[in-house]
């Protein structure tokens, strides 16, 4: 067998999805990763989401006593849906993070130039994270039953 260069591959960067990155706001410049910041940051952001579409519900179901429970549930991921677009896309163009990133110390920035994202990557990065939830989700409830 022929011996393997490595040199090669360890010079190259590794190509990412996203040109963006998650940084803390005094170290805008430094190329530092915040896991744990960055899952606070996620779970306020879902849990801020969530509470929005619930509350959406929860009036859609008094104002509609009658209405069938899946045009309750629509209200709701749809109510989810836009909250989170606002708040991701819109919210985090303006200010340069979410509630959950300014809370934490973080801000997202993009990984060459460290400005502020453009508007089509947040579109971008809130349509992957969508499908990223609807292709994981059965696979989550799957494995959460088959371990009951």
């Amino acid at each position: 067998m022929a011996p393997v260069d490595t040199t090669k591959a360890e010079t190259e960067p590794v190509e990412e999805i996203s040109e963006l990155v998650c940084v803390r706001r005094r170290d805008v410049h430094e190329q530092q990763r915040h896991p744990v910041r960055r899952t606070v940051a996620f779970l306020v952001d879902a849990g801020l989401h969530l509470a929005v579409a619930l509350s959406a519900w929860r009036l859609f179901a008094t104002a509609v006593p009658d209405a069938h429970f899946w045009w309750q549930v629509e209200v709701a991921v749809t109510a989810y849906a836009l909250v989170s677009c606002a708040h991701r896309v819109f919210l985090q163009r303006l200010i340069g993070a979410t509630i959950g990133k300014a809370l934490v110390g973080l801000c997202l920035v993009m990984r060459d130039t460290r400005d502020r994202p453009e508007l089509m990557d947040l579109v971008r990065d809130w349509f992957i994270g969508c499908a990223m939830i609807i292709l994981l989700m059965p696979t989550s409830l799957v494995m959460g039953l088959m371990s009951l």
